[in-house]
């Protein structure tokens, strides 16, 4: 057996997915061995190491018109073999030709798509343009394993050719539910008012929900990733899905007090040198969070904000973090000159050490006072164009004024591919009190187990399918704390928060270690044979 998986964020960090399946290829590929490949699309900034090409591909390459395979491997520690295909040519000679077709073969209106949808067509077609070239030189068993319709293009093509791989077809959320969602419905509760074909029509998103569609009829097996969404699959599409797939995570032993060490030290320092040129911050504040994709009213980040405003009121002391990626120039002339700044101070303390020391036994060693700047501390870390989270907070007047009970930074990047956030994900989210994940449409959601396996009490919203996961399993913490997104109990909240505050620094130990072990029952080494059973059962 042969299995290739593909997704647009193979090798290509947009959402959960790629989270997803990076933290999964691991167990796939250990067993499967050389028997596991993954395709996504070839990107300037794709974490991909690019081999020499294997003989048959040098073949496959010169036989096709305007598409180029890459061979190599995802720059990740378990290393999967990878094929990325570059498909710019593609896109721009053939996108008319192969919407036609598309439309022939399965009446998908593509007439008024935009690149959002005609650029993810276009590399799926060329996926499965590859893929019938491959199969001359494979005979073993052949599985594609697509996810999302930006995939979905792929099965259609190898079904409409008649092509020897069998093909699994998972989907993370629906096109239509997502949109339904963004105009602030309630989607679970509208299910049995929603016609999906022509309200897709209205939402402007009829081709992607055509090709969502068009997939799950017509792939051998459809999974989704939690019960909220085979109930929406079933209502929306007509077919109930063969599998719930639900997402796991990678689990390594990890020392809570060293990771909260080595967090707390990095904090300690992005604070000084973010807020301290302005005015001193309070010692008893809580950090909180919340991280995912700019999806304001999906993810509920306009909650979460109108949350904290609720919080400033009450004259909580919070510092909160938004992480939410965002295009951006560059880093805020104001806070990089602070933070470049702040490192001069720190190397010539480091260089002058004992001199330092010795002038304060004599009392005659003082520095000067640096002169405090009468400006608020920036809300945002990066140059960006006004965007919904920038204006809400402004809204809501959460600007880092020292009045602030509450204070924000806004960053809206990717962790991990910034100077000014240079630490590891597991050691930065552990020294959090909190981490928000507010929903109103989140037909799994990663984030939330990613903060609990960070040792990170969460509120999270009940509308999600981890949620419902955790509701299933019958999995229950006084600090995962459920709300209804469209009916915030605040003051209840607010006091749970405040129980959290008051517990002694063991008892907050105890209870992120507790978030650490309820996240361990969702390993993906515990979990895989879910996916490997359906591989073998094809």
């Amino acid at each position: 057996m042969i299995l290739f998986e593909e997704s647009w964020e193979v090798c290509n960090k947009v959402g959960g997915i790629y989270t997803v399946i990076s933290s999964k290829a691991k167990y796939i590929k250990d067993a499967l061995n050389n028997n596991y490949f993954l395709i996504g699309p070839y990107k300037d900034n794709n974490d991909f190491i690019e081999l020499e090409p294997l003989n048959y591909i040098k073949e496959i390459n010169s036989s096709i018109d305007n598409i180029k395979v890459h061979y190599g491997y995802w720059d990740i520690d378990s290393k999967p073999y990878v094929f990325l295909i570059e498909f710019d040519d593609f896109l721009k000679k053939e996108k008319d030709l192969w919407k036609y077709k598309f439309w022939e073969w399965y009446k998908i209106d593509s007439l008024n798509s935009d690149f959002t949808f005609d650029e993810p067509l276009l590399w799926s077609i060329s996926v499965g343009i590859f893929l019938e070239k491959l199969q001359n030189y494979i005979k073993d068993k052949k599985i594609l394993h697509a996810h999302e319709w930006l995939s979905g293009g792929t099965i259609l093509y190898i079904k409409k050719k008649n092509l020897n791989y069998k093909t699994v077809f998972t989907i993370h959320g629906t096109v239509v539910g997502r949109s339904i969602s963004e105009k602030n419905i309630d989607v679970i509760k509208s299910l049995d008012y929603i016609n999906a074909d022509q309200d897709s029509y209205r939402l402007g998103v009829n081709s992607k929900h055509q090709i969502e569609k068009n997939t799950i009829l017509n792939s051998d097996i459809f999974t989704t990733v939690s019960d909220n969404l085979k109930y929406e699959s079933l209502k929306l599409f007509g077919r109930n899905p063969d599998y719930i797939t639900y997402n796991y995570i990678d689990i390594k032993d990890k020392d809570i007090i060293k990771n909260y060490n080595i967090g707390k030290k990095w904090m300690d320092e992005f604070l000084t040198w973010y807020f301290y040129p302005y005015y001193d911050l309070r010692d008893d504040y809580l950090l909180f969070y919340t991280i995912g994709r700019y999806e304001i009213y999906n993810k509920g980040i306009d909650l979460y904000i109108d949350l904290l405003k609720y919080f400033n009121d009450k004259n909580l002391d919070i510092i909160s973090f938004i992480f939410v990626p965002y295009t951006v120039e560059n880093i805020s002339e104001e806070i990089l000159k602070n933070y470049r700044k702040y490192n001069e101070l720190k190397k010539y303390i480091e260089d002058n050490e004992y001199n330092i020391i010795r002038g304060l036994y004599n009392n005659q060693y003082f520095l000067n006072p640096l002169e405090r700047k009468n400006k608020n501390p920036e809300i945002c870390t990066h140059k960006t164009s006004e965007n919904t989270i920038i204006n809400l907070l402004k809204e809501n007047n959460l600007l880092n004024s020292k009045e602030n009970s509450v204070k924000v930074i806004y960053a809206p990047i990717y962790l991990g591919n910034d100077i000014l956030f240079n630490i590891e994900q597991e050691y930065l989210l552990s020294i959090f009190d909190f981490g928000f994940f507010l929903s109103r449409y989140e037909p799994y959601g990663y984030t939330p187990l990613e903060a609990l396996n960070n040792y990170n009490p969460i509120v999270i919203s009940n509308r999600t399918g981890f949620y419902k996961t955790l509701e299933s399993k019958n999995i229950k913490n006084d600090f995962i704390i459920s709300i209804d997104p469209y009916n915030i109990d605040k003051e209840y909240l607010y006091n749970k928060i405040i129980e959290y505050k008051n517990l002694d620094n063991y008892s907050k130990l105890n209870v992120k270690n507790q978030m650490y072990n309820i996240s361990r029952l969702f390993s993906w080494k515990n979990n895989i044979n879910e996916y490997l059973n359906i591989y073998n059962n094809l």
